[in-house]
């Protein structure tokens, strides 16, 4: 077992913990904080704080999840996730009338009929994957809290799962969630495929310091502002300022300024506006700042994608050092009973 845990777990990834600042979406007149609220996870996406990641690779480590309930052992401390956990740590709300996403699902829902009502231009023509870009802000937005947080994503942070789109349809419809249901299924998930990055370090870590489990000789992270999800996060998202709310650049009406510099036979020629110049409300361009930080979160994923390749070609080696052994096997049995045929 410990073996194991060194070759196989030691090193595990983590999901980036992200959290949000209900109040300043309040002040700038988003419905996120009041769908939050409805469903009792405004505390759950507010969370920071210190973090420990070998507790949480320990605790992923021992996992195991039995008639609808998880259990864990960090440090010899044995851990249930049951409604102690999730109302005293979590701060959910354990109601009986909740939607058990996904094992049931919602009646009548049709992902495609959902994302469709989603977008800022339903009209528009869908591919096979269902991408986030075309949401509509709060939709966008609700999306990019539940890959990060909510129900956090290895990769793929910018397709809609069904499970994904059924969250927002459940939350835009007030149809109450039964959240817990949601991070065991994604627990398990983390457990079982060997390239899922672990999510949840922030709720993992505060459940092992609930429990009484002695962190101080653990390596430890803190969470900063650079895990806070607010306006750089829409800007990446290619949501602008524009008078009391924020829209997508694509949206942006342009100015009677622009109309009298560049009238509709002219032809300007594309220029790279993306570094050296600030956001604003007549623009969609990006600061230095903006740039530097869209290229931290590709490089983030591409490290994502880079551990999922490593570890599947791991596998197949793996793979095929378990044949080679099989046959190697097979052969010394058919020497052995080879060598007795022609003893006899």
């Amino acid at each position: 077992m410990i073996s194991e845990f060194i070759t196989l777990w030691k090193d595990k990834p983590l999901i980036t913990p992200k959290f949000i600042k209900s109040q300043w979406f309040v002040n700038r007149r988003f419905t996120i904080p009041a769908f939050l609220a409805e469903q009792r996870v405004k505390f759950f996406t507010e969370m920071q704080g210190t973090y420990y990641p070998d507790l949480v690779r320990a605790f992923y480590f021992n996992y195991k999840f039995r008639d609808g309930v998880g259990f864990t052992k960090v440090k010899g401390v044995d851990i249930i996730l049951d409604d102690d956990i999730w109302e005293n740590v979590a701060q959910f709300p354990i109601h009986d009338d909740t939607s058990p996403i996904p094992i049931v699902g919602i009646e009548g829902f049709n992902r495609i009929f959902a994302y469709r009502s989603f977008m800022r231009r339903p009209d528009q023509e869908i591919g096979r994957q269902l991408l986030a870009g075309p949401l509509k802000v709060d939709e966008r937005l609700l999306h990019y809290l539940i890959v990060w947080i909510l129900c956090p994503h290895g990769t793929n942070h910018a397709q809609c799962s069904e499970v994904d789109l059924m969250i927002i349809y459940a939350m835009l419809n007030h149809i109450p969630i039964h959240w817990p249901n949601i991070i065991l299924d994604t627990m398990l998930k983390a457990k079982r495929l060997p390239q899922y990055p672990l999510p949840y370090s922030l709720l993992i870590s505060r459940i092992c310091e609930y429990k009484g489990i002695n962190v101080s000789d653990e390596q430890s992270h803190n969470t900063t502002n650079a895990n806070k999800i607010a306006e750089n996060s829409l800007k990446q998202m290619k949501f602008i300022p524009f008078g009391n709310t924020y829209i997508h650049k694509d949206d942006m009406p342009p100015s009677d300024h622009e109309e009298e510099e560049n009238p509709p036979t002219a032809h300007i020629p594309p220029v790279d506006s993306n570094i050296g110049s600030s956001s604003g409300v007549g623009g969609s361009s990006f600061s230095l700042e903006d740039h530097i930080l869209n290229l931290n979160q590709r490089l983030e994923e591409f490290f994502l994608i880079s551990i999922t390749r490593h570890e599947e070609v791991i596998g197949l080696i793996r793979g095929l050092d378990s044949r080679t052994s099989n046959l190697e096997h097979e052969f010394d049995k058919y020497d052995e009973e080879h060598d007795m045929s022609q003893e006899f």
